[in-house]
């Protein structure tokens, strides 16, 4: 019997590796509103390009991740878009997000809402499992039109490293954000002067939040045309 265990070792390996070829690897999508609504594009072109990697893209669809509902101030509203996304998350290794709010709402701000509260170890959990699309690209090249027209604009929530960016500082500015309070003293205005120049020559202007992409759509008349960065790819 012992002349025998080399074989079936190997031919357990074999099956294994075999086993572990046939499995396709699979990234979860935290299908946002802006994913929904505003550039559903930006997911057909981010699956489509981690397909040629091999790799499969699956759609997740929660809640709102409550940001509208914060900034307003109704806090029942927000807890129960939170409630919903924790557990629809629960079981879930890793989840792709497509907006910097999102992030900073899933990776911050739920734990201090849940803080001393029985969801507090939860809300921990899903924080410490959120990654953004940005992770998947090798470097901006992969983004085709990449080149002199296009002003990568780098949202304030994003605080992950963006050493990817060309050129980060000329994106480098606030859109104004869509809080109500800012709008009435006319913080949006202000800040348009600020960037406005930087857009002279470019034919879009790319973006990775959702509040941000819908603040440069009632800011601005194109050109430039407001896209989210994986529209780009």
């Amino acid at each position: 019997m012992l002349l025998d265990l080399p074989v079936l070792n190997q031919n357990v390996l074999q099956k294994a590796t075999k086993n572990q070829r046939e499995e396709k690897k699979k990234v979860k999508v935290f299908v946002s509103c802006g994913l929904l609504f505003l550039y559903p594009r930006a997911l057909k072109k981010f699956t489509e390009f981690l397909e040629k990697k091999g790799i499969e893209v699956e759609e997740i669809y929660g809640e709102c991740c409550g940001a509208p509902f914060l900034n307003l101030g109704l806090l029942e509203e927000f807890e129960k878009c939170a409630k919903k996304n924790l557990k629809i998350l629960k079981n879930i290794e890793e989840i792709v997000f497509f907006c910097a709010t999102c992030m900073r709402i899933f990776k911050k701000v739920y734990p201090l809402f849940f803080k001393k509260t029985q969801l507090e170890e939860e809300a921990l959990k899903i924080s410490q499992k959120v990654v953004s699309a940005i992770s998947y690209l090798e470097n901006f090249r992969d983004l085709k039109i990449f080149q002199k027209n296009v002003l990568f604009h780098k949202p304030c929530h994003l605080t992950e490293n963006l050493n990817l960016v060309k050129n980060k500082e000329e994106g480098d500015f606030c859109c104004g954000s869509l809080k109500l309070s800012l709008w009435l003293v006319r913080f949006q205005e202000k800040y348009k002067k600020k960037w406005i120049k930087n857009l002279e020559t470019k034919k879009y202007l790319a973006t990775f939040c959702t509040g941000c992409y819908l603040n440069f759509k009632v800011l601005l008349k194109g050109p430039p045309q407001i896209k989210h960065w994986f529209e780009l790819l």
